[in-house]
């Protein structure tokens, strides 16, 4: 990938997704998409799937998704339709010819939580040091899974450099 490609970063979810696309090193515009809670399961999938045609009909030159992967690490929290969600997305990417990249949380959080500093709230800890990443973004006005999703990003662009700097 080129850093100046245009990619995307996702905090996936089966009522509400968080969209970020990226200009190379650069979040720009974002998407927050949310599904009602009695939508059933397979609209809110096909939803997604439509939204990301609609994304990629805008921007067709995306040539990466980074995407967060449903908590891998505890599987008592893994939901079945959120697996699903994020198969159907990687399925979709490949069609697309989009490459695909998939991150633990724990390694989204560590990405960005701020040495030093620990709420011993996850989410908060993502929310303060993607503000201190990104000033320009308003993190205070930005819906968490949009927050989620900038995380995902810087995530990626660490994983990006590093792969530059060791090969």
């Amino acid at each position: 990938m080129n850093l100046s490609d245009l990619w995307l970063s996702i905090d996936p979810g089966t009522h509400a997704m968080g969209v970020v696309l990226w200009q190379g090193e650069r979040p720009g515009r974002w998407s927050h998409w949310q599904w009602p809670q009695n939508t059933p399961v397979e609209d809110r999938l096909a939803g997604a799937i439509k939204a990301m045609n609609g994304l990629l009909m805008e921007h067709p030159v995306i040539s990466a998704i980074a995407c967060e992967w449903p908590a891998a690490a505890q599987p008592y929290r893994q939901s079945p339709e959120l697996q699903t969600l994020v198969r159907r997305l990687r399925q979709w990417a490949r069609l697309k010819s989009i490459r695909w990249h998939s991150y633990n949380p724990s390694t989204v959080r560590a990405a960005v939580r701020l040495r030093g500093v620990r709420t011993g709230d996850p989410k908060q800890d993502i929310c303060w040091g993607v503000a201190a990443l990104y000033p320009q973004l308003k993190v205070d006005s930005m819906p968490q899974d949009v927050v989620d999703a900038v995380a995902v990003g810087h995530c990626h662009l660490g994983k990006l450099i590093e792969e530059r700097c060791c090969t």
